[in-house]
């Protein structure tokens, strides 16, 4: 098959806007789906190995779980002009599944799964008898599904350990007048930071990560 030389990032119309492309999918009966829809069974993520996405997410929707894989319905123009829908995947190598403590063998035992990925924020939890896996809750799933199906824009995700609305200090600044807060969060490389002033509003500016430090409590 020839690679496309175009893309063009149009939703067709009756496509799914859930961004996981489960969303209308036939999906097998099984009293693992009732189990896991209950409200208390949170989300988890799993690493995949490369362009398994779609499939990791189609054999566990064949063993009665919840899960999507994050894609978005494309055209794309091929080199002789031959025009196709294809789901594009939006998070490489991250397939998304909902399931109880006693699934979680069973899902990391399944082909081209990597592993669960852990929460940074639990380390040492698991020595002291706690879950250290990143969970998502259904009302965050849910808006993230909401924010995937957004067709003109593009999710895209950040991994500082700051968090918009966090009071910091810029390095290199007066110490005595140094409370700034995010503002904006783009990627990994550019973080606002700003500083309301009176009536004029927010100023704010690009600040790299090397310069912000975290106000101690």
């Amino acid at each position: 098959m020839e690679e496309p030389n175009v893309s063009s990032p149009k939703s067709t119309s009756g496509s799914s806007t859930d961004g996981g492309g489960a969303v209308g999918r036939s999906e097998p009966e099984s009293p693992r789906k009732e189990q896991d829809s209950a409200p208390e069974k949170p989300w988890f993520v799993l690493w995949v190995r490369p362009r398994t996405e779609k499939s990791v997410r189609d054999s566990l929707l064949r063993e009665g779980f919840e899960a999507f894989a994050a894609t978005r319905q494309e055209i794309h123009t091929w080199r002789r002009g031959e025009r196709r829908k294809v789901e594009k995947v939006l998070i490489p190598s991250v397939v998304f599944v909902r399931m109880g403590k006693q699934d979680r063998i069973v899902v990391e035992r399944m082909m081209n799964v990597s592993a669960l990925m852990r929460d940074p924020a639990k380390k040492g939890a698991r020595s002291k008898g706690q879950d250290e896996y990143a969970s998502i809750s259904a009302d965050e799933m849910h808006l993230f599904r909401q924010m995937l199906g957004q067709e003109t824009a593009d999710v895209k995700f950040a991994t500082t350990n700051f968090t918009i609305g966090e009071y910091v200090r810029i390095k290199d600044f007066d110490a005595d007048y140094n409370k700034a807060q995010i503002v904006r969060i783009y990627g990994d490389n550019k973080t606002y930071v700003g500083l309301r002033v009176s009536f004029l509003g927010c100023a704010y500016m690009q600040v790299p990560l090397s310069r912000i430090a975290k106000l101690k409590p």
